[in-house]
């Protein structure tokens, strides 16, 4: 249970991070290559939340394996609606495009990632803030609900 509060942390000191850096530098800066590393910000906190609650639930064998699929399975528990899902999976699939793009550039304002197709996805510093809100929105919900049951099972 330790590993999973110290996971709960480092995700929201990563979101806090990466707020910062869109709310407050970005404005300054208006430098959209910082779109990158913000989005990195937003990519490891992601990673970390969905690990941390794969974790707590291995722990109390709830479920096998830990994957993305059991993660979408177990999320109704958590409130986590499918519209927070499905920022999620753009989260996923945005992180995979930068692991493949063969050129980034930026243009008015956005990332544009490319890969060896010529296929190009751009990021801008709004959706930046979208992720951010619903990651900010998913850690409040893990860490109310674990929080919760951690309580029902030490004093219930």
């Amino acid at each position: 249970m330790k590993q999973v509060k110290i996971m709960l942390d480092q995700a929201c000191s990563l979101i806090k991070h990466a707020d910062h850096l869109a709310y407050v530098t970005y404005k300054i800066v208006n430098e959209p290559k910082l779109l990158k590393n913000i989005f990195e910000k937003i990519w490891q906190a992601t990673q970390i939340l969905v690990k941390a609650l794969l974790r707590y639930e291995q722990l109390y064998k709830r479920i096998d394996t830990a994957s993305y699929s059991a993660f979408k399975r177990i999320a109704n528990k958590y409130e986590i609606s499918n519209v927070e899902l499905d920022v999620i999976e753009k989260i996923w699939q945005l992180n995979d495009a930068m692991k493949t793009s063969t050129i980034e550039f930026s243009r008015q304002n956005k990332l544009v990632i490319m890969n060896g197709g010529f296929r190009s996805v751009s990021l801008s510093i709004d959706d930046i803030k979208e992720f951010l809100l619903v990651l900010k929105m998913v850690n409040k919900k893990i860490t109310k609900k674990l929080s919760e049951d951690v309580l029902l099972k030490k004093y219930g």
